[in-house]
């Protein structure tokens, strides 16, 4: 081998590795085939991340209850001596529950108003609705369209969960056993749709389904707040299963609370 051929071997040996050890950690990390699983994990992570906010504006509302508030509704479980003996003779169902001081609970506030880019995935974590002596546990509760609505049985009776939805494909399931639980979900928004028992005819509830995240259940004294809006007028509604609907237009700054009240009576 001459100088000149073993000169030229070993220049390119030097290339060869010079080249490879700057990126190889890189190349390795790109390369490594993933699995179903793995690719399944990041693409749910990043679908229940939760989005940014549009906005730093936030409407804190109240929600109140005007008159006597009506007595609750005398119900007959005789049918079923599970439910009778849960309730211990006592059934009633308030279809409005107000607070010592007049909030009205069990409503639902939200942004009716469009929102650019307030469209964002909906949430993996479902929201729970059980069945508790006999009744519906809440009564009126709220979720994004898409989002997983997980449904329990409680009881050591037959319940059967029948949709009614308008907007969405229904579903009607037999829950005949204590702990059984199913998952389903809503597609596209509607305030509200109301559930109901076949084997039990007082049991009702109602779900409101968003397309946005801009909504708020009203707690025990009536107060509810919905943050990350931007800023601007904004249309904000409240829903009631059993009072209706009010609403209320209202102006938004930046990093700013704007607060809003709402009222119902006896129809």
């Amino acid at each position: 081998m001459t100088l000149r051929i073993f000169a030229t071997l070993m220049l390119g040996v030097v290339v060869a590795v010079s080249g490879c050890s700057g990126d190889t950690a890189k190349e390795t990390e790109s390369s490594t085939p993933q699995s179903a699983e793995e690719t399944a994990s990041k693409e749910e992570a990043a679908t229940s991340a939760p989005a940014a906010p549009l906005g730093s504006g936030v409407v804190a509302g109240r929600v109140r209850f005007e008159g006597t508030p009506p007595p609750p509704q005398k119900l007959n479980m005789r049918a079923d001596p599970y439910c009778a003996e849960a309730n211990q003779g006592n059934a009633g169902r308030r279809n409005v529950v107000v607070g010592d001081d007049g909030g009205l609970q069990g409503a639902v506030a939200y942004v009716a108003s469009a929102i650019p880019g307030s469209a964002t995935p909906a949430p993996t974590d479902p929201v729970l609705l059980d069945q508790i002596n006999c009744g519906y546990v809440p009564r009126v509760l709220a979720v994004r369209a898409g989002q997983p609505l997980e449904i329990r049985n409680s009881d050591s009776t037959l319940h059967n969960v029948h949709s009614l939805p308008n907007n969405s494909r229904g579903f009607n399931i037999g829950m005949p056993t204590k702990g059984m639980k199913t998952v389903r979900k809503f597609k596209e928004p509607e305030v509200f749709v109301r559930i109901k028992c076949d084997v039990h005819p007082w049991m009702e509830a109602f779900v409101a389904v968003f397309g946005h995240d801009y909504f708020a259940m009203t707690a025990a004294d009536g107060s509810f707040e919905i943050d990350g809006l931007p800023a601007g007028e904004h249309t904000v509604v409240v829903a009631h299963p059993k009072l209706g609907m009010k609403e209320a237009t209202v102006v938004v700054e930046e990093g700013q609370t704007a607060s809003v009240e709402f009222a119902f009576s006896k129809q």
